[in-house]
């Protein structure tokens, strides 16, 4: 005869996670007698305050029995799993379709057994080997079954956000500063994403990486600084629980998460401004194209050199500054011409101007034409808030950097720089 599934209800006082042990058997009782059978599969809830299914049991007694005592039927439970790492709550299984109108979930006197059909105990199983990894090698017959279960079904289901969508919006923008594109990216794609489900893959590919160990270190990163950042004592198993409910697709094996309607919520009011670009010196060319042609050829060849960061401009700046003009590097295949004030917004003269040029290492001279670093009057080296202490230490961006010296000249155009093209935030 097939087993049948049943929901047992557990009052927390007389029972906990921390005593159900694989392979202890326990007396269960129960008010009221259930064609509760041996063999049959018992899904263990906790009732207040946490209402949530912890565990699976399984009935090895043989017909209850009666306490005349206690005055409550008797079963005897061997627990399968007890105590799971990721239980399954009230609001998670409200959102399973085959589950929204199922009688454990109404108030019921504790030791009650609920009997499930197929349909549900297939679904509730799913949900929990989803959030439960190795649970799955219990109860293979509904394990064989859940190909039937969309995964849409389990992985759309999230627990309860930490936080209001009010805090999320609050940390998301005292946090601005700290955020990298990346991590902006992955947020953005999962909200727009349907059902705001994205796994880890995908979640990387938003960003433009390829080893979903990104989007573990990321995610629990920003996990961790909106809980610092309102100042919360919440201590989570996993911070990445902070943005969503994570989940492990029983088809791929691979964890994604569900985001918070408050996460979603709260992205959709910020108003993140992206990191500018570096200029392409081929696209300026190609721009003033027309204007180029209609100028000696000399010195038609000199602006596009300067531009190019090569020819006389770049002989010029070497000898000016021998080396990076913050580091003083000389090896000089790897030193950049770079335009204080960029090549596009300069004027002919301006583009020839010794006093418009700095000697910068490739990566320093990535860094400050795309606005993420300059300088002040006295030549200190100024770091937009968008770059965190991490991503300063991997460039190599430490306080103290300088220009070694600088014209009144310079100063004019690094002027230009931290007003038009320099990102504070």
């Amino acid at each position: 005869m097939d087993a049948q599934y049943w929901v047992a209800k557990a009052d927390p006082k007389q029972n906990s996670p921390e005593k159900w042990r694989r392979g202890v058997t326990h007396l269960w009782w129960s008010h009221r007698r259930t064609d509760v059978r041996r063999g049959d599969r018992a899904l263990l809830w906790l009732s207040s305050p946490s209402r949530q299914i912890v565990g699976l049991a399984e009935v090895v007694g043989e017909a209850p029995t009666w306490n005349s005592r206690k005055r409550y039927w008797q079963y005897s439970l061997r627990y399968v799993s007890g105590g799971l790492k990721h239980p399954l709550g009230i609001t998670e299984c409200r959102q399973l379709p085959p589950l929204a109108s199922a009688s454990f979930l109404k108030p019921a006197v504790m030791g009650t057994f609920h009997q499930l059909d197929r349909e549900q105990a297939v679904v509730l199983f799913a949900a929990l080997c989803a959030k439960n990894r190795g649970l799955g090698q219990h109860w293979t017959e509904l394990r064989s079954s859940r190909s039937a279960v969309s995964v849409q079904d389990v992985r759309g289901i999230a627990a309860a956000a930490p936080f209001t969508q009010k805090q999320y919006l609050r940390a998301f923008r005292l946090l601005e500063g700290e955020m990298h594109d990346g991590q902006r990216q992955m947020l953005m794609a999962h909200a727009r994403a349907p059902g705001r489900y994205m796994d880890v893959e995908e979640l990387a590919r938003s960003a433009g990486q390829g080893s979903p160990n990104y989007t573990y270190s990321q995610y629990g990163h920003l996990g961790h600084l909106i809980a610092k950042v309102l100042g919360s004592r919440k201590r989570l198993p996993v911070w990445t629980r902070v943005l969503g409910d994570d989940v492990r697709d029983p088809k791929s094996n691979r964890v994604g998460w569900t985001l918070h309607r408050e996460v979603g919520s709260a992205l959709e009011q910020v108003n993140w401004k992206p990191m500018r670009e570096a200029p392409d010196p081929v696209e300026d060319v190609a721009r003033d194209i027309q204007k180029l042609m209609g100028i000696k050829k000399t010195t038609r060849e000199q602006l596009v050199l300067a531009r190019l960061g090569q020819g006389e401009f770049r002989q010029a700046l070497i000898s000016y500054w021998g080396g990076c003009a913050v580091t003083g590097c000389r090896v000089l295949d790897v030193v950049r011409a770079s335009h204080i004030k960029p090549w596009r917004d300069s004027s002919r003269k301006e583009r020839l101007s010794l006093d418009n040029g700095l000697l910068l290492t490739a990566h320093l001279d990535a860094l400050f034409d795309a606005g993420l670093i300059t300088f002040s009057d006295n030549g200190a080296l100024r770091i937009t808030a968008r770059l965190g202490i991490g991503e300063r230490r991997q460039l190599g961006l430490r306080s103290g950097m300088r220009l070694r010296h600088l014209t009144s000249g310079h100063r004019i155009f690094l002027r230009w720089h931290r007003d038009k093209v320099f990102s504070a935030k």
